[in-house]
């Protein structure tokens, strides 16, 4: 039985502009190495997942256009997230004075967000991905994980949502942007958050999302491509933090829940394919102990700029392993 490819896309907000950068230039060798200058990430790859801002990028990789084609290259979601994360997350007066400047409601409104969803992803259902895909929420009302998943999508409407919906509710990030109420095709309405309260790297998910692809792999034919951002270096001495209260730790508090869970499922996986023996099969791409990282929702020029240039360095530093990446995936596949 041949390999599966599974590719895992990490949360972060306007981070993820990092993990554009480099599926652009992982494509770019897919291209190079196969002599086909439209293959798609979502021609290479058995499984697509993400949360948050990775579910848009996963989204929009796995979103059918023409011919049964995937609608989108890495380098035009790259330029989708460009042009439209300033919008995302537009510091409107109104909306900072009504809630206290995220004190006593969402910081940001999420409507640019579902207009971006609309263009972009129209009315794609689960179901429909040109790939199988699988995205992360939590339900803030059954007090569970949920997992948008095309291979369960297809089993009926029940199941199955708009590509857009799923999206919206992976990248409803408390604090940031309101839950979102969203239905399934058979019309079951269900209140959403982000899926990086617990799963900001959502590999070890994909991992066991992967178990049931039709080819019904095991655990030694699933090979993981995880794709992070900015591993910040988190200082919080004990003189600076013995004080702090409920406002001191809300900002710092959700970094650091999101980056402890990257590291453990890091760590978690890593040991998985080191006890089947099959270390190569599990591959990270992140820049670790960055300094001055932008936050999440900073989306100004001089951060857009930051994070496209420590794009650009972590592509450069893995250029050995992701073009070796494309060579097997290429030669596997018969591409």
């Amino acid at each position: 039985m041949g390999n599966v490819y599974v590719l895992s896309i990490d949360g972060g907000g306007a981070r993820a502009i990092v993990s554009a950068v480099v599926l652009e230039r992982l494509e770019g060798y897919l291209r190079k190495n196969s002599g086909k200058n439209d293959i798609r990430i979502a021609d290479c790859f058995d499984l697509v997942a993400g949360t948050s801002a990775g579910a848009i990028l996963a989204a929009s990789l796995v979103c059918p256009g023409v011919g049964g084609k995937a609608k989108y290259s890495a380098g035009e979601v790259l330029k989708l997230f460009l042009e439209n994360f300033e919008g995302i997350f537009e510091k409107r007066a109104g909306q900072s004075i009504k809630t206290l400047f995220g004190l006593l409601g969402a910081r940001y409104s999420n409507q640019k967000l579902k207009e971006v969803l609309k263009k972009h992803l129209g009315d794609t259902r689960l179901s429909q991905t040109v790939t199988p895909c699988m995205i992360t929420a939590y339900d803030t009302e059954k007090g569970e994980a949920v997992f948008f998943s095309t291979l369960s999508a297809k089993k009926g409407a029940a199941r199955d949502y708009y590509l857009r919906d799923a999206v919206l509710s992976s990248a409803a990030a408390p604090t940031y942007f309101s839950p979102a109420l969203v239905a399934s095709v058979s019309g079951e309405k269900r209140c959403l958050i982000d899926g990086g309260v617990f799963a900001s790297n959502p590999a070890l998910c994909a991992f066991a999302e992967a178990f049931k692809l039709p080819k019904s792999p095991g655990p030694d034919n699933i090979r993981i491509v995880s794709v992070g951002n900015l591993r910040a270096r988190i200082n919080l001495a004990y003189d600076t933090i013995k004080s702090w209260g409920v406002a001191q730790w809300a900002k710092p508090l959700f970094d650091i829940i999101m980056d402890a869970n990257s590291q453990t499922v890091d760590y978690q996986l890593r040991r998985i394919y080191e006890g089947i023996r099959r270390p190569g099969y599990y591959i990270r791409f992140e820049l670790k102990g960055v300094e001055d990282v932008p936050s999440m929702d900073d989306v100004s020029s001089k951060a857009v700029s930051a994070l496209i240039e420590r794009g650009v360095m972590l592509a450069d530093e893995a250029a050995g392993a992701l073009e070796r990446l494309a060579v097997e995936i290429i030669t596997e596949k018969g591409i």
